[in-house]
């Protein structure tokens, strides 16, 4: 999730030169999300290391919400998850 904003810059030349200063007083535009689907072999692949009783952990930067989303979509159990500071040993 991105926030995009922008700042009215009265007199700013072509190639202008921007300082911490001038990232005050924006105006929200909005938010621009994105969702990087699961490869369609994915599903397959999943069901063929359980098969083998490879067990599956997921790693990953998104959030709980995304993740447990996401799990779903490729069968995989949301169960046993940790989260943030509890994922440190």
């Amino acid at each position: 999730m991105i926030a995009l904003a922008y700042k009215q810059m009265p007199g700013a030349s072509d190639d202008p030169v921007y300082a911490v200063k001038d990232e005050s007083d924006l105006i929200l535009l909005g938010f621009l999300a994105f969702l990087d689907p699961p490869k369609d072999t994915a599903i397959e692949a999943l069901k063929r290391l359980h098969g083998l009783s490879v067990a599956v952990k997921i790693l990953t930067g998104d959030n709980e919400i995304i993740t447990a989303y996401i799990c779903k979509e490729v069968g995989v159990p949301v169960e046993g998850c940790c989260w943030g500071r509890r994922s440190r040993p």
